[in-house]
């Protein structure tokens, strides 16, 4: 079991994730030349690049609007597949691999990480960076993790994040739209914190 500085993962066990019909036309629509324009249908087809940030790498504080979908953590995001972080030297390799229900949970770097990867697909869904990484992170973004900055936290993501209470020792700031939890956890008088990433809720 982690020590007390990882006790904010060991109490979080996996994240809660979540189209008429009308009558034909009488003729058919006229033909669109764009649809038949092989160019257009790869520019379709082409994923939207996003612009990630690594918490290592750069202060995060000081970039707007972010969302998990533009975050990574010692070089590893989430949707990296299994080869990926196996290849991922920055990561370095695993210290424990435990099976949770459907996924596979790792610690990495001294457990200030840990991943979550699902089973089937054999990707990254959810992403743990501890209190123990403080000293790795770049810029303000450490005291979220040391104390729990939550007002840089909120000026971050947003005022009015959505406050839970799973149990009497710890205490979660969500986010669901944007993928991002600050999880505190109490021991006695001490106080760890984990910044959780997960995929970003529609609606």
């Amino acid at each position: 079991m982690p020590g007390k500085h990882t006790l904010g993962v060991a109490f979080v066990v996996a994240s809660v994730l979540v189209a008429g019909c009308s009558q034909a036309p009488e003729s058919p629509p006229a033909a669109d030349s764009k649809a038949d324009d092989p160019k257009t249908e790869e520019a379709a087809a082409a994923p939207e690049e996003v612009k990630v940030y690594d918490l290592a790498k750069e202060d995060i504080t000081r970039i707007p609007d972010l969302t998990s979908r533009n975050l990574s953590v010692m070089g590893v995001k989430l949707g990296d597949r299994t080869a990926e972080v196996n290849r991922n030297k920055q990561l370095g390799k695993p210290l424990a691999t435990t099976p949770v229900g459907g996924l596979y949970r790792s610690a990495y770097q001294g457990r200030g990480i840990y991943l979550d990867i699902d089973k089937q697909s054999g990707k990254v869904i959810a992403i743990y960076v501890n209190t123990t990484l403080a000293r790795k992170v770049k810029g303000q973004f450490r005291s979220i993790l040391r104390r729990g900055n939550l007002e840089l936290f909120k000026k971050m993501f947003g005022p009015e994040p959505r406050r839970l209470r799973p149990d009497l020792q710890t205490t979660t700031w969500r986010y669901p739209r944007k993928g991002v939890e600050l999880i505190q956890t109490r021991s006695g008088d001490q106080r760890t914190y984990t910044f959780k990433l997960v995929r970003p809720r529609r609606g």
